[in-house]
């Protein structure tokens, strides 16, 4: 993950960064999963403001799918809001079921 941050910022806009490893870890990932870190009030990522930071290892091209819950998740800014103001097992079940 820090090699990627390295060469592309993985801040994707509406206050969203989701690193994840370069291609050449691919291999290693023994299984899929994501970490969530929440900073209500934005924390600098890069030069952009960000409050929510979702990291990545996909395991084969799994992370296609866990790419696809995010995105179903987070379209907007009311949703940022809303997963801000969540509790870890909100934050969950918006993710694992």
């Amino acid at each position: 993950m820090l090699d990627k941050e390295k060469v592309f910022n993985t801040a994707i806009g509406n206050e969203i960064a989701i690193p994840h490893g370069i291609e050449a870890s691919k291999d290693s990932i023994k299984q899929s999963g994501i970490a969530i870190m929440v900073f209500p009030n934005g924390t600098d990522w890069n030069g952009e403001k960000v409050r929510v930071v979702i990291a990545i290892a996909g395991r084969g091209d799994e992370h296609l799918d866990i790419l696809a819950k995010i995105a179903g998740n987070l379209a907007d800014t009311d949703d940022i809001d809303n997963l801000v103001a969540s509790d870890v097992d909100a934050i969950h079940k918006m993710f694992v079921d």
